[in-house]
């Protein structure tokens, strides 16, 4: 077990420290977007953007699709160096930011020290566009530039919704309305008809 966690360690570090030709870690592949289903996912990934804008976003984009409502939790973990801490958007709307680490650029990382979190939220059935920022990256100085690419895990899994019951649609209300009073209106031709 100690060898086996050696040798990720030591992946991790070539992984987090060396930025190759067009900004793409070694280990790492650029997925873009992702699908995913209800069933749960786990995708180890980078952000490689080490432009003077360090904008942070991460490479791969997940698109979630639920067939009915369901509970949603979205983790992250860091994998590397203490500094990095990660915002979660679904469909643009930022929904978690993991806990800001109070040191910068320390390696190895210690595990309990590396900012990891999740949330969970409640969706209707759709399909919803996921996307990480290592929000580090916004207060990125050059100095910090080892820091860049940074790699992590994001992960996902469902369960039973827990939301707020959906209000029907003004159709679905208008349809139950007209059913409701034409019943009795219905009732009376039959009557007056077998009169």
């Amino acid at each position: 077990m100690i060898k086996k966690s050696a040798i990720w360690i030591m992946a991790m570090m070539v992984m987090s420290t060396a930025a190759v030709a067009d900004n793409v870690a070694p280990g790492f592949t650029s997925h873009s977007d992702i699908p995913v289903t209800d069933g749960g996912w786990s995708t180890t990934t980078v952000t490689n953007d080490c432009s003077p804008d360090y904008d942070g976003w991460c490479d791969d984009r997940w698109f979630l699709t639920l067939s009915e409502a369901k509970d949603v939790t979205i983790g992250v973990n860091d994998c590397c160096m203490e500094g990095d801490y990660y915002e979660v958007y679904i469909d643009d709307v930022l929904v978690y930011t993991t806990p800001v680490p109070d040191d910068w650029a320390v390696w190895p990382g210690d595990p309990s020290e590396l900012s990891s979190g999740q949330v969970t939220v409640s969706l209707l059935p759709g399909v919803y566009e996921i996307e990480v920022k290592d929000a580090a990256f916004q207060d990125h100085l050059d100095d910090m530039q080892d820091m860049c690419p940074a790699g992590f895990t994001v992960w996902g899994n469902t369960s039973t919704y827990t939301g707020p019951v959906p209000a029907p649609e003004f159709g679905s209300l208008a349809i139950a309305l007209a059913a409701l009073l034409s019943a009795p209106a219905f009732a009376y031709l039959l009557v007056k008809k077998r009169e």
